[in-house]
């Protein structure tokens, strides 16, 4: 046997590698087909619901969307603090039997 020439240990380890890498990259290609899928799934429903499955309008809708909740949520509010006042005011006229 020459010094040059790998041993059949050396070979059986390289082998063991390999296949080793091999199962880790069909994994890795398995898991890059469900993310495929599951991208695909996602534009499909952003299709649907929003028209577009680019993230940059995605993004700006998203964005236009907070700021008409922010701005509804303002409006709810100051509607409920007038309300409030004006059942305040409703309170203070009615004479303190009636409350009894």
């Amino acid at each position: 046997m020459s010094t040059t020439s790998p041993s059949i240990q050396q070979l059986e380890v390289l082998k063991n590698r390999i296949e080793t890498q091999k199962t880790a990259r069909a994994e890795a290609q398995a898991e890059a087909k469900l993310a495929r899928e599951q991208l695909a799934k996602a534009q499909k429903a952003a299709v649907a619901e929003f028209g577009t499955a680019d993230p940059a309008e995605l993004r700006k809708l998203y964005q236009k969307n907070e700021m008409e909740n922010t701005k509804k949520l303002a409006d709810c509010v100051a509607q409920l603090d007038t309300a409030e006042a004006e059942l305040t005011k409703l309170k203070a006229a009615v004479p303190a039997e009636v409350d009894a």
